[in-house]
């Protein structure tokens, strides 16, 4: 009898939880604030703080995701933001502000946020 308590619990907890695109976002956004470190600081107040607000729209969109029923659209303007941070680390490193490593880094984290977002909106369509 416990044991069954206890999965219900588990169960419970893992739906209620953080989502694991949640912490895909949150090692993003670290390495994002290590990275706008090293731009000039004539641009800490323009792309540095697109890029910032470009995240934390992300974020919220994807907690607005987790409530909601109907979760296309929600999922949809994440794929935008994300398009649209894709091109505003592009602009940096055309701007010579991030070396190629840095630029690869990032990219690789926000195509692999890009991908979850990708096969949710995939699944969402097969669904209906």
């Amino acid at each position: 009898m416990l044991d069954s308590d206890a999965g219900a619990t588990a169960e419970a907890s893992s739906k209620y939880g953080p989502l694991i695109i949640q912490d895909k976002l949150r090692q993003l956004a670290a390495y994002e604030r290590a990275a706008l470190l090293q731009f000039p600081r004539t641009e800490r107040h323009s792309i540095c703080q697109d890029i910032r607000m470009t995240t934390r729209n992300i974020q919220r969109l994807i907690s607005r995701c987790k409530k909601r029923y109907y979760k296309k659209t929600t999922l949809e303007d994440i794929d935008v933001e994300l398009d649209l941070l894709r091109e505003l680390i592009a602009e940096s490193y055309e701007s010579k502000y991030i070396n190629v490593h840095k630029y690869e880094v990032w990219l690789r984290k926000i195509n692999e946020i890009g991908k979850m977002v990708g096969g949710l909106i995939k699944a969402l369509k097969a669904s209906r």
